[in-house]
């Protein structure tokens, strides 16, 4: 029986029953690149484990009525606002045989590792061991994932020291529901971000911790690191939280040791996955086309931000001041292929909310140092800066004045340190009243984000 006393409590009654829901409301592959990351799932659970190169584009040879049953039932509806859900297409698809024989090449612009598509290859491989048409198991691979998402969003928020109701509110954001929801390996990525801030946090403001319960969290924290290192290097950054821990805790020489040999492990399992697919990136870019006389290549974007530092930054600032609302909304909810949105004033309700957490769910003998405030400053910027730069070489053309294809859901791994930067002792409030606005204000918020899913797919309700 769950209690709803508790954070995590809170967060994994409403994350379930609101989750699945979010599965069987949003269309098949409506989120995006879901498409694309169901024929990575499907190439690695083949054991293709790195995508294969057909003439100058990335790719895998799947089976054709998964390539038919992606491409035909994300074509009809993405970017077509006016376009509604087709219950014939639905029950065509779902008693489709799988013909896992017949296999075509298909290309999609998915380069991750293995790792963070686990929780849908589980979806996947039971899909497959029952002969389930593809897109049964295509719900399958969105329901292994949810659950996953949820297991570790669980634990963070129960290992989180401090600003529980903070992270619980943040991690049942419409963005990160549909995220989760979804066969997107952002999913575990986000989890697994979470979790392993979590747990830094915890080593360094737990003035109670045991010294079996840290040997097992600076275990789990390594295996974490490696893992957001091997999945998406973007988020990288935040191992230098590992400078919020007090030097006492671990002793002196343990603590520079455990800290290089977790920094020289994540760069080295990097360039190695980096080395892997190098053949894969080259031919990376032939996705997208593009307008005569630009050019997408990382390494001369590379040598122009090397050679005109100052320009670039430039880059970074008007790319804030033009995109940052835009950022702010497809950070809290931009459903869809881009092309759902939520209502102004629960992106503007949500916002404050955050924020409102982040100032007064605080706990009287826990405080953050001005030392300790500037390391998370710093490890946002830092990370948040990595994050523009890698869409600057991915996906921008040499020496443009703005970042191109940024959006605000790219933030969300790091999202919980910009809002613990609020963290103060001053404006608290009782825990009891917390609940009690967490519990009201959460079925609002995601019984409006669902209703904005069945505007946008069934039936026009405003």
């Amino acid at each position: 029986m769950i209690c709803l006393q508790k954070p995590e409590s809170v967060f994994i009654l409403f994350g379930f029953i609101f989750g699945v829901l979010v599965i069987l409301i949003t269309p098949p592959f409506q989120v995006p690149d879901e498409a694309s990351h169901f024929f990575r799932a499907l190439g690695i659970s083949q054991g293709d484990f790195i995508p294969k190169v057909n003439g100058n584009v990335a790719g895998d040879f799947i089976p054709l009525n998964a390539i038919a049953t992606g491409g035909e039932l994300a074509g009809y509806l993405a970017f077509k606002p006016q376009s509604k859900q087709s219950f014939e297409k639905l029950a065509y698809f779902l008693s489709l045989p799988p013909k896992p024989e017949q296999k075509q090449f298909v290309k999609h612009q998915i380069i991750y590792s293995p790792l963070p598509y686990l929780p849908q290859m589980l979806g996947i491989s039971i899909g497959k061991i029952f002969h389930l048409s593809w897109l049964k198991i295509m719900y399958l691979g969105r329901l292994s994932a949810l659950i996953v998402w949820l297991l570790c969003v669980y634990m963070a928020i129960k290992l989180m020291p401090t600003s529980k109701w903070l992270l619980c509110l943040l991690a049942l954001s419409p963005m990160i529901i549909f995220q989760a929801a979804s066969l997107s390996a952002d999913s575990l990525i986000i989890a697994v971000c979470f979790l392993f801030i979590s747990i830094l946090l915890k080593i360094a403001l737990d003035k109670e911790i045991k010294s079996s319960q840290l040997l097992v969290l600076l275990i789990l924290l390594f295996s974490l690191a490696i893992f957001i290192s091997l999945s998406k290097p973007n988020y990288v950054f935040i191992i230098f939280l590992f400078f919020l821990i007090p030097v006492n805790q671990l002793g002196s020489k343990q603590y520079g040791w455990f800290f290089v040999l977790m920094l020289l492990s994540s760069i080295s399992i990097t360039a190695t996955w980096s080395y892997l697919i190098r053949d894969i990136y080259a031919a990376y870019h032939s996705w997208r086309p593009l307008p005569p006389g630009q050019i997408i290549s990382s390494s001369e974007q590379f040598k122009f931000v090397l050679n005109y530092p100052l320009q670039y930054l430039d880059v970074l600032i008007n790319t804030t001041k033009l995109q940052g609302l835009y950022l702010i909304e497809t950070f809290i909810g931009k459903l869809g292929w881009l092309d759902t949105s939520l209502p102004h004033w629960l992106l503007f309700l949500h916002s404050m909310m955050l924020i409102i957490y982040a100032l007064i769910d605080s706990k009287p003998d826990i405080t953050f140092l001005s030392a300790q405030k500037a390391i998370i400053a710093l490890v946002w910027l830092g990370a948040a800066v990595l994050i523009y730069t890698s869409i600057y070489f991915s996906f921008t053309p040499i020496g443009n004045k703005v970042v191109d294809g940024l959006q605000g859901r790219y933030f969300i791994p790091i999202g919980i340190l910009f809002f613990l930067l609020f963290y103060n002792n001053y404006f608290q409030i009782k825990q009891e009243k917390l609940l009690l606005i967490t519990i009201s204000y959460i079925p609002l918020l995601l019984t409006t984000m669902l209703a904005a899913l069945i505007n946008r797919y069934y039936v026009q309700l405003f």
